[in-house]
């Protein structure tokens, strides 16, 4: 009678086991559920802010962020591509988006890892140590409105988050403004190319935040 307790007992165990996970899950023993991943407009700013005071930024426009928004003081570690502002010289490093150090973020035990983008591979890494995760697509001006939002919300500082976003957009038509009686030129972007040769060439178009910027200050057509 007593194996038959103990093995339905192990499956009752499993079968929970297996939902936590299924659902984006962390149990441990002895503590409470957690959310791996959560909409920042489902859940209530201030109940972060006492959450996430341990965070690691996979991006540098995320670390550019956070420090924006005044909340610099919760971050323990960036990536190696983080160099502005100036003070974050002064954070732990981690890596980058094609080598980041896993076994650095498990010793700084953050709360929070925020990530560029999908970023399967950290995703996975901190899905498995229960470590919550969020995600932000900051490749367009939209984007970068909406994710300056979600950061706002996490950092329990919306209105902070709205006044940013309003300075960029007010920058950006001024800059507009001043350029409109000037002729549009012809422009080329190029972001790398093969070292010692002009072979490799990488260049960006389409809805790239970068093709925005150029619009905005005065370029036209594109040369590729």
């Amino acid at each position: 009678m007593f194996f038959k307790k103990y093995i339905k007992l192990r499956l009752i165990v499993f079968v929970l086991l297996v939902f936590v996970n299924s659902a984006g899950l962390s149990w441990h023993y002895g503590q409470e559920f957690k959310f791996i991943f959560f909409n920042v407009a489902d859940v209530n700013a201030s109940d972060i802010k006492l959450r996430y005071t341990r965070v690691i930024s996979m991006a540098p426009n995320i670390t550019e962020t956070i420090f924006a928004l005044g909340h610099e003081k919760d971050l323990i570690a960036i990536t190696d591509f983080c160099k502005f502002p100036p003070q974050t010289k002064e954070l732990q490093k981690v890596g980058g988006f094609f080598n980041p150090n896993l076994e650095r973020i498990a010793v700084l035990k953050p709360d929070l890892v925020i990530l560029q983008g999908k970023h399967e591979k950290v995703a996975k890494f901190c899905r498995h140590r229960g470590i919550s995760i969020l995600h932000v697509n900051m490749d367009s001006l939209d984007s970068i409105y909406d994710g300056i939002l979600d950061l706002g919300k996490v950092f329990g500082c919306i209105d902070r988050a709205k006044s940013l976003c309003a300075h960029i957009r007010s920058e950006l038509e001024q800059t507009r403004k001043n350029v409109s009686v000037h002729t549009r030129k012809k422009v080329f972007i190029g972001l790398g190319r093969s070292q010692g040769s002009m072979s490799g060439i990488y260049s960006v178009g389409g809805k790239s935040f970068l093709s925005e910027l150029v619009k905005i200050a005065g370029g036209g057509q594109y040369l590729f």
